[in-house]
């Protein structure tokens, strides 16, 4: 690749949204969400170039309220989001604490990957449409900050939000083989894998919050994306 050819690829980068890939990226995106955050932010959260269209319509209150909640038994920073930010969500937004009230589980079993019920436990029934497209543009933002290419937005994804549950065989060996990404304490971390296989990658992505909240993306290679993908 000429020395051109490869400066006009980089300004194309430089320009490009994060979220959509088109050009002309007019703001910059938190992509870890303040709102996950208290008051006393790190300085140097990651920010990405990004159209304000793209980046404006994910609920981030909604998923501030279901990852807070399920971290608050072992974070003590969900725990005061959860009794301070989402807690005020909830006073203005009756639809948000309507939505989340009627979403909460007495009791689901906890499966292991043998198929065995090893204990019970609170959960909530997620709304897939309102938290998943915010968890697959921070995998998005992962992506590029780790690989310096973009990750366009009909890509395929599967999900597991109890990924702590599934950790034997060949994704314990992954996980193992994973590298750390980005970390914020207490708040936010990353493990991740990209796997190159005949020049087609795939990658899997452990985005964590509140220190107990593991979720697993895994993106195959894009001869197996479709159109209907997550």
């Amino acid at each position: 690749m000429s020395e051109l050819s490869t400066t006009k690829e980089a300004g194309h980068l430089e320009s490009a949204c994060y979220i959509c890939g088109g050009q002309g990226a007019d703001s910059r995106d938190h992509v870890i969400p303040n709102c996950f955050f208290k008051s006393s932010r790190p300085a140097n959260l990651l920010t990405l170039r990004a159209h304000y269209t793209c980046h404006n319509r994910f609920d981030e209150e909604y998923a501030r309220c279901i990852l807070s909640g399920l971290g608050s038994g072992g974070s003590i920073v969900a725990q005061d989001l959860w009794n301070s930010e989402t807690k005020r969500s909830f006073e203005r937004n009756g639809s948000l604490r309507n939505s989340v009230r009627t979403s909460l589980l007495r009791k689901i079993d906890l499966i292991s990957p043998a198929g065995l019920i090893i204990d019970q436990t609170p959960a909530i029934r997620i709304e897939r449409d309102r938290f998943y497209p915010l968890m697959r543009k921070i995998v998005q933002g992962m992506y590029f900050h780790h690989t310096g290419e973009l990750l366009p937005p009909n890509f395929r994804s599967a999900w597991n939000l109890n990924a702590l549950l599934e950790l034997s065989g060949d994704r314990r060996q992954m996980l193992e083989a994973s590298r750390f990404g980005l970390v914020y304490p207490d708040i936010f971390g990353c493990r991740y894998l990209v796997i190159t296989e005949e020049s087609a990658n795939a990658s899997v992505w452990w985005p964590c919050f509140y220190r107990d909240v593991v979720l697993r993306c895994y993106v195959p290679p894009r001869h197996l994306w479709s159109p209907l993908a997550l």
